[in-house]
């Protein structure tokens, strides 16, 4: 006897690429993430007394995020 059991997930139809308005939430998202952690590590860093300096100039912690 065999039976057959169905998940409930069935195969969908989808596009093969994801849309436009996805990849570019994802990508502002990783962009905002790396921008964060950026900002924060260069804040760390000038705390433990490590020079953030370009010819003598320091670079702004805000400077960082861009």
């Amino acid at each position: 006897m065999t039976s057959s059991h169905t998940t409930g997930h069935e195969p969908s139809v989808q596009a093969a690429q994801p849309s436009t308005l996805l990849l570019v939430r994802r990508g502002g998202l990783a962009g905002a993430f790396a921008a964060v952690c950026t900002t924060a590590m260069a804040a760390i860093a000038r705390a433990a007394d490590v020079s953030l300096e370009v010819d003598a100039a320091a670079i702004p912690i805000a400077a960082f995020a861009l």
